[in-house]
Parts: structure tokens; sequence; C-alpha cells
């Protein structure tokens, strides 16, 4: 029985490991081929390919800088933004409180923060007919999630539309 499930084994490692190398780019795949273990080929490529560097951070800023909703409409425009703020959230994640019960709720204000950065951004760069809900929405105490924003923007486009 031992021996029947160290085949077992054996067949499903090489299973996973072929179709690691079948899914990699040629050139990378062979680089890593003889490598005995799906998790080896894995340490490896992120050894090579895990890191970001700050000009990757930068190029990612640089286009958020320059996005504007021009003539989009705000679905088309918050997918544009939206993409750009996930590659520099991959890129460069927040941080996060890693104490062992903690009580200071370091990773929420942090959170929140971000949040309140987005949807800041997202209205600075949402076209001048929307002033007046970006007044309404700047007077309130606190800021809505930037889906809960993008909701509001909506509908008031939508409401436009109709009139």
């Amino acid at each position: 029985m031992v021996f029947a499930e160290f085949k077992a084994r054996e067949r499903c490692k090489d299973l996973m490991c072929s179709w690691i190398l079948f899914n990699l780019d040629k050139s990378i795949s062979r680089s890593v081929m003889f490598l005995r273990t799906t998790r080896e080929i894995w340490i490896d490529l992120e050894e090579r390919y895990g890191y970001t560097s700050l000009a990757q951070i930068y190029a990612l800023e640089q286009k958020l800088a320059k996005i504007s909703q021009e003539n989009q409409y705000v679905s088309e425009f918050f997918t544009k933004i939206k993409l750009v703020w996930d590659a520099i959230d991959e890129a460069h994640p927040l941080p996060y409180c890693t104490c062992n019960n903690c009580t200071c709720n370091l990773t929420k204000k942090i959170f929140e923060r971000h949040q309140q950065k987005m949807v800041i951004q997202f209205m600075m760069k949402l076209s001048d007919k929307f002033g007046t809900i970006r007044g309404n929405m700047l007077t309130m105490s606190t800021l809505p999630k930037v889906t809960e924003a993008y909701k509001m923007f909506a509908q008031e486009e939508k409401h436009r539309e109709i009139s």
C-alpha cells in the first residue's frame, strides 16, 4: 500500500510540474525544467520575477496622475482608474499590523485613509459637470468608500441622461 501511495504522489507531483512548465514561456520553462518539485520551481521563479522596482511604481503613479475622465462615462472612467489603483496596490501593498491581539487598529486606519485618498483622486479626475455632487460629498464628515462614491456619481450621470 505504501508503494502505491508513493507512486500516486509522484504522479501528482509530475503532473503539477508539467502543468507549470507548460504554462510558462518556453525560455523560462527551460530554465526551471530540471527542478524536482513545484515548490523549487515556484521559489526559483519568485526569486527572479517576484519583485517590484521603484521604476515600476513610478510609472504606475505617473499613469495615475495623467488619467482624467474626458468624455468617458463614469463607469468606463472608474474601471480605467481602478485598474491603475489595483496595479499600484499589487506592486506596492499597504502595510498592515502583524502583532498578535492588535488593539491599535492600525490596519483599519491605513485602509480607511487609502479609501479616502482614492475617493479624492476619483473626484479630482471627474469632469467639472459633477461639481455639485463633488462639493456635497466634500462637506460630509466622512467620505464614503470608493465603490459607494462611484455609485453616487454613476447615479448622477444616469439622472442627467434622463433629464
